[in-house]
C-alpha cells in the first residue's frame, strides 16, 4: 500500500484542506506513513503570510525532500501561488500546485511514482469565470508572478509554460 505524508503550515484553511486531502488519499488506498517510514508521496501545504512563513515553507519543502528522497514531492498552498519560481529552484520538487490547480491533485496522486520529473511541473487550472479577468489583471501587475512561467514546464509536452 502506498504511503503519504502531509506537512501543513499556516492557517486553519490549510489545515482543513490537508485534512480533506488525507481523507481522500485514505479512501483511495493510501495510508499515512509512520513517523520513521519513507513516504511515497509528500505534500507540503505552504503559507506565505509573512516573510518568516515563506522561509519556513521553503525549509519544510527541503526537509520533506531530505526525509523522503524517493517520494513524489508536491507543494501547494499560498507560497505555491505567490512564488512558484522560488519553489521551482528547489531540487527535488516534482509538482507545484497553485490554488486553481488543486482540482488536479487527483491526477498527480495517480501519477506518483510512475515517472520522475526533469523539472518541477506547475499544475494550474482555469480560474472560475467570475474571478478570471481580475486574477489575470492581478498577475499582470504583480512582478512576483511573472518569473514562474519560464522555469516550469508542461508535463505532457515538456514545453515551458
Amino acid at each position: 500500500m502506498k504511503t503519504f505524508r502531509i506537512v501543513t503550515l499556516g492557517c486553519k484553511v490549510n489545515q482543513a484542506e490537508s485534512d480533506t486531502l488525507a481523507a481522500r488519499l485514505s479512501g483511495s488506498g493510501w495510508r499515512p506513513a509512520e513517523p520513521s517510514e519513507q513516504a511515497d508521496l509528500c505534500v507540503v501545504n505552504t503559507c506565505t503570510v509573512t516573510q518568516k512563513a515563506a522561509m519556513q515553507s521553503r525549509q519544510a519543502v527541503r526537509q520533506a525532500i531530505h526525509a523522503h528522497p524517493r517520494a513524489c514531492v508536491t507543494v501547494t498552498g499560498c507560497y505555491a501561488e505567490t512564488d512558484p519560481a522560488a519553489l521551482a529552484k528547489i531540487e527535488g520538487v516534482d509538482y507545484i500546485v497553485d490554488q486553481c490547480g488543486k482540482a488536479g491533485l487527483e491526477r498527480i496522486i495517480a501519477a506518483c511514482g510512475a515517472e520522475g520529473c526533469a523539472h518541477p511541473v506547475l499544475v494550474s487550472g482555469p480560474a472560475p469565470e467570475a474571478r478570471q479577468s481580475s486574477a489575470r489583471a492581478n498577475r499582470a501587475n504583480d512582478p512576483r508572478s511573472r518569473p514562474h512561467r519560464s522555469p516550469t514546464v508542461d508535463r505532457d509536452s515538456g514545453k515551458p509554460l
